[in-house]
């Protein structure tokens, strides 16, 4: 065993586990990354609790030295993170960094601060079936016609670095244990082969609407920034909102801006806070 320091970060309730391995040999993150350290990490009775952990290392690049991983609570990687990269921009700038930018595997992430608002701009949003993925006969409109779902009016999926379907309804007011009952069910719905994640949704206003997440890998989660994206885009593809788009969720409220003519990058725009640091034990972890 071997004691790692780790930072709790957190965005609107949406909480983090982030560890800096900028210093840490690739032996090192190969260990940290197994999926038992990973789901000890995340348990919330057992390790520190999180939605979901960040590893941060160094990266090649010359567009930013920054490189950045995201796992959910069961162990699976994620593509993307909107709130969690939220919380990179915020970690980043604590630790004096002047570049506010990182690259993922989904593509290279900048971000911004002012006052208490961090937004990162996160890549442009697919469409492709191929992309999300997800069976290419349905084209993203009406996911999950074969579910019968009361109130339901309509659906659409996106890519946003990981993939998002969200339903709309005429009411915010969908039970919780409704949602955890649709959301575990239609997470494994068989036209999405890497499951997907998904969002309940209702327009207050073309610039405004209300969302419950339920995520892939985690559950119902207090706030999504993906899935804030997600819902707020497929809301615009559907000609029933328009940019800029307040998404109120149970932890708080974000705003997404998204040009369709052009399609832009996304602008997420929120609050995030550093929570606290500690020390953590990793079974076979070795220092370098």
């Amino acid at each position: 065993m071997c004691k790692v320091q780790f930072y709790k970060m957190e965005a609107l309730g949406n909480d983090f586990v982030l560890f800096d391995g900028r210093d840490f040999s690739q032996d090192q993150i190969s260990n940290l990354i197994k999926k038992e350290n990973l789901l000890h990490i995340a348990d919330r009775r057992l390790g520190i609790g999180c939605d979901q952990i960040i590893l941060l290392t160094c990266n090649p690049s010359s567009k930013t030295p920054h490189f950045i991983r995201f796992f959910n609570q069961d162990g699976s990687e994620a593509g993307a993170c909107g709130n969690g990269s939220r919380a990179i921009i915020l970690y980043l700038s604590l630790c004096g960094e002047k570049n506010l930018s990182f690259q993922t595997s989904e593509g290279l992430i900048t971000g911004k601060i002012s006052g208490e608002t961090i937004s990162v701009f996160l890549p442009p949003p697919s469409f492709d079936a191929s992309k999300i993925p997800m069976k290419p006969h349905l084209k993203g409109k009406d996911v999950f016609s074969d579910i019968k779902i009361k109130t339901w009016q309509q659906s659409y999926a996106c890519s946003i670095g990981n993939p998002h379907a969200t339903l709309f309804f005429e009411t915010p007011d969908i039970a919780l244990n409704e949602r955890k009952k649709l959301g575990k069910i239609l997470e494994h719905h068989a036209d999405f082969p890497e499951r997907v994640n998904i969002g309940f949704a209702s327009l207050v206003t073309p610039h405004h609407l209300k969302l419950y997440v339920w995520e892939r890998g985690a559950g119902m989660t207090y706030a999504c920034g993906t899935g804030a994206c997600a819902a707020s885009i497929n809301a615009i593809f559907l000609e029933m909102a328009q940019s800029p788009v307040k998404v109120e969720m149970e932890g708080g409220t974000v705003c997404v801006e998204w040009d369709r003519k052009n399609a832009s990058p996304i602008l997420l725009s929120g609050t995030a806070h550093f929570c606290y640091q500690g020390i953590i034990k990793i079974p076979s972890f070795t220092r370098g």
